[in-house]
């Protein structure tokens, strides 16, 4: 049998909290504290989750950029001024070493009259029915009761 923390008795004993410290007490000294409650776990079943559609930057968006650009005889700074952006953002967009995020992409879209958003197809995938051939932490728990 365990002992009371408070007093020392042995029997059966409750947990509970004195003053902010947790001890296991008896009955009669459960008066001097409160009795600590069990957490209650609730599970919902899983949902099946579909993601929506994401969008992404299309690949060869630094030749639409750069077309753009000329189409309105621009020179790099220029244009850079007319987007409101660095040059050095707009040299490395044209060279293709810097991807513009999509808001940016969204805002390019809307100044220049192109298309450089397109909805990524790969995305759009039903999560809830994906089933990994990988062995995850809960197979190994299986594989290791089986045995």
């Amino acid at each position: 049998m365990a002992v009371c923390d408070m007093c020392g008795k042995s029997g059966s004993l409750t947990a509970a909290t004195v003053e902010s410290a947790d001890f296991q007490l008896c009955q009669a000294c459960l008066k001097y504290g409160t009795i600590k409650k069990k957490p209650q776990y609730s599970y919902s079943p899983r949902q099946s989750q579909v993601s929506t559609p994401e969008f992404r930057v299309v690949d060869n968006y630094p030749s639409l950029i750069r077309k753009a650009r000329e189409s309105r005889s621009l020179n790099q700074e220029q244009f850079a001024s007319f987007l409101q952006e660095r040059a050095s953002v707009v040299q490395k967009w044209e060279s293709g070493s810097l991807k513009p995020q999509l808001a940016v992409a969204r805002q390019l879209e809307k100044k220049l009259d192109i298309s450089l958003v397109e909805k990524d197809e790969r995305a759009a995938v039903d999560l809830s029915s994906k089933k990994s051939d990988e062995m995850t932490l809960g197979d190994f728990i299986k594989v290791r009761k089986r045995k």
